[in-house]
């Protein structure tokens, strides 16, 4: 789990998923970049899984999500009807892309 406090974040301004290594992350919320967490957790073929990351089960696909509210608390899978969450073992989803750069993949 030394893996869960990465971050990565996506550069709109030329479309791109960068590591927060070499950034200030408190200026990145500032102006409003999209910044994910690690999940700490790998998919079935060993890829760190992130927030916004699309997985998939073979035959659905589903938006990894954190969740703070008084019913959740941690990282889940969601349907794309955004209905059901799901805590999840990561090693049953294979990771095929993110909301940002894949977002055909949320369509039906």
């Amino acid at each position: 789990m030394k893996d869960r406090f990465k971050f990565r974040f996506f550069e709109t301004y030329n479309n791109t998923m960068l590591d927060c290594d070499d950034y200030d992350i408190n200026e990145l919320f500032e102006e409003g970049k999209p910044v994910m967490q690690c999940t700490g957790l790998k998919d079935k073929n060993g890829k760190l899984v992130y927030e916004s990351d699309i997985v998939t089960d073979g035959i659905e696909n589903y938006v990894v999500v954190w969740i703070d509210d008084d019913d959740h608390l941690g990282f889940y899978v969601r349907d794309l009807d955004k209905v059901n969450y799901t805590f999840y073992q990561l090693l049953e989803y294979t990771i095929i892309g993110n909301i940002y750069e894949n977002k055909e993949l949320l369509e039906d």
